[in-house]
């Protein structure tokens, strides 16, 4: 059991130290035990290590994986928006291109400045609604009428500011209409 190195260390121990042979014998096998014990342990730790970082790296894995799934449909899922909202987009810039080379600019500022005017009346009507109803609330004696004039105006201003969105709405509708037939009829006519 002992080998060439154990006998020369033991011959070592008996010639520098005055124990005897069986001692010594006994001192060597411990140390050597000990280092075998010792490289165990180490080849332990690093198959535990090892296995640790086989683990962290399937981990890893599994997220890089789920990370890519994850990219991927959400290309799919912009892919499929952006297929479905092209025809809109198309549509606006069509929209777009016709209004500004419209025949009718002229039409188009009138239709916006009369808006304009009838929306500053509908908010002045609200306005002079709440001072109705201020002015009647204020009052000492029964100004129920003066009240029931008071949201009738606000509900006229209202009224009005819904009809001039509608009416300008409707008016840029027939505007752009008229420019899209114009444009159409002029690629129809040299097209030929």
């Amino acid at each position: 059991m002992l080998t060439p190195e154990d006998e020369s260390e033991i011959e070592n121990l008996i010639l520098t130290s005055s124990i005897n042979r069986e001692d010594a014998t006994k001192f060597v096998l411990s140390k050597r035990e000990q280092r075998e014990r010792i490289e165990q342990e180490r080849i332990i730790a690093e198959a535990e290590q090892a296995k640790e970082e086989a683990e962290q790296a399937r981990v890893a894995a599994e997220i890089e994986q789920a990370r890519l799934i994850k990219e991927a449909r959400s290309e799919e899922l912009s892919a499929r928006e952006e297929e479905r909202t092209r025809p809109y987009r198309l549509k606006v810039q069509y929209l777009t291109r016709i209004r500004k080379q419209s025949m009718y600019s002229a039409l188009r500022s009138i239709i916006e400045f009369i808006y304009v005017i009838t929306l500053a009346g509908a908010i002045v009507a609200s306005a002079i609604g709440i001072i109705i109803i201020l002015i009647a609330l204020g009052a000492p004696h029964d100004a129920s009428g003066q009240i029931g004039l008071g949201f009738a105006v606000i509900g006229g201003g209202v009224l009005l500011s819904i009809a001039s969105i509608v009416t300008k709405q409707a008016s840029l509708l027939l505007v752009d209409i008229a420019d899209s037939l114009i444009d159409l009829n002029y690629r129809y006519d040299h097209q030929q």
